[in-house]
């Protein structure tokens, strides 16, 4: 946290900014929540109030991670999350957004809204963060856990308490933010620990190669495929 500190992450400015809430665009995007409110929520409710408490624990639950055996790996998704809501905090102060509901009365969030600020949206931000992270960690589950943190972030909008913008940029600032987090020398160290955890060792291959070898089919004698000969003429009464 401290390394990354000290990198100019308050600078960050590539995202797209909040507008007026009187704007025609957060007009329409007003009339999307209430469309959505009761068109998408069916089915969603368990796993949007879960989500609501528990971002890290669906990637890990996604990569099958334990202490015992990735222990790193679990540091790398925690020190993305950690600097995710530090990030997100920042944001939400400067800008001051209002939430759906104190916009728009008629709208009926599944939970209480939080009591701070709605931009960016702190769950997708730091679940992007997290993808990002873990991204580096196992390349071959990028596609996954980018889905992944896309439905957290998605699922706050139907619960009715972000606007569609707070995704958007939540996911913007994410991205901004861990390329400054990959410059960290403590991160970097810890990413490249994490790896190791995921690469089978030499001597599980060489377990898996032995294994390979003596289950190797033998080598048929005439007598082995007068049985199966036969034995494929009784199949054949079977269909």
């Amino acid at each position: 946290m401290a390394e990354f500190g000290a990198t100019d992450w308050r600078r960050i400015d590539k995202f797209d900014k909040p507008k007026p809430l009187d704007d025609p665009s957060m007009i329409t995007e007003l009339e999307l929540l209430l469309r959505q409110d009761w068109d998408q929520r069916p089915g969603l409710e368990a796993e949007i109030v879960d989500q609501a408490t528990r971002v890290a624990g669906y990637f890990a639950q996604l990569l099958m991670l334990n202490q015992s055996a990735h222990p790193n790996t679990i540091k790398v998704l925690e020190m993305a999350f950690q600097v995710g809501t530090m990030v997100a905090v920042f944001f939400k102060l400067k800008f001051n957004r209002a939430r759906p509901q104190q916009v728009c009365r008629r709208l009926f969030p599944l939970m209480p809204s939080p009591w701070h600020a709605s931009f960016p949206s702190g769950h997708t931000l730091e679940a992007h963060m997290i993808a990002l992270a873990l991204s580096k960690v196992v390349p071959a589950a990028s596609r996954e856990l980018i889905d992944l943190a896309d439905r957290i972030g998605r699922n706050r909008e139907i619960a009715g308490v972000h606007f569609r913008s707070d995704t958007v940029a939540g996911r913007q600032i994410a991205r901004e933010a861990f390329k400054r987090l990959q410059t960290c020398a403590t991160f970097k160290l810890v990413l490249e620990e994490a790896r190791k955890e995921h690469v089978p060792s030499e001597g599980r291959r060489a377990s898996r190669r032995k294994k390979a070898r003596t289950t190797r089919r033998p080598a048929r004698t005439s007598e082995t495929r007068r049985i199966a000969k036969s034995n494929g003429r009784m199949g054949a009464h079977h269909g």
